[in-house]
């Protein structure tokens, strides 16, 4: 039931989507990426992006960049692609990097709040590359925010995502950015 309904909803809805997480596992088929009626947002991390691809979790460690802009291109999506390092490919092939480690955010629920972010962005109108610029960015500048107040050993993602409003200001440029 749950691959019939996404494959209806990629087939047929014109919006933009966000896949995440088991979804990513559901759209592996990439003649359904390619069918697709509206403009994909996919967010893997490298063990899904592995399955995806028919890669080793090595070697998308080892090219992420070219991984990520590849897939993007041949597939006509936006790739958001998680690690310490988050990759951001869209489908001319532009690259855009989030080099701001944190291990605060390596937690169950980070990648739920990035797609809730990314959706959120997408959801004013911006562009899927806008929205997915938008979304890391907020993302780690909260990340970062609960680093320095709590440690990165007590940040729990509920604690993150009440930064998200002091990353907005940072964003909006009503607040210095960091120097990260």
């Amino acid at each position: 039931l749950l691959n019939r309904s996404s494959d209806l909803v990629l087939k047929h809805w014109k919006g933009m989507t966000v896949v995440d997480a088991d979804a990513i596992n559901m759209i592996s088929d990439h003649d359904l990426l390619k069918s697709a009626a509206g403009t994909l947002i996919i967010t893997p991390h490298v063990g899904e992006m592995a399955r995806l691809t028919g890669k080793s979790v090595d070697e998308i460690k080892a090219d992420q960049i070219e991984i990520a802009r590849e897939f993007a291109i041949s597939n006509k999506i936006t790739v958001v692609l998680k690690s310490a390092v988050t990759v951001i490919a869209e489908p001319r092939g532009n690259v855009y990097i989030c080099s701001r480690p944190n291990s605060g955010m390596a937690r169950g629920g980070s990648g739920d709040l990035l797609a809730g972010l990314i959706c959120g962005m997408a959801a004013t109108g911006i562009t899927p590359l806008n929205a997915a610029l938008a979304g890391v960015f907020l993302l780690a500048e909260a990340g970062e925010i609960a680093r320095n107040e709590l440690g990165a050993d007590a940040m729990t993602v509920s604690e993150t995502a009440s930064y998200i409003p002091a990353a907005f200001k940072k964003l909006r440029g009503q607040e210095p950015l960091n120097n990260s």
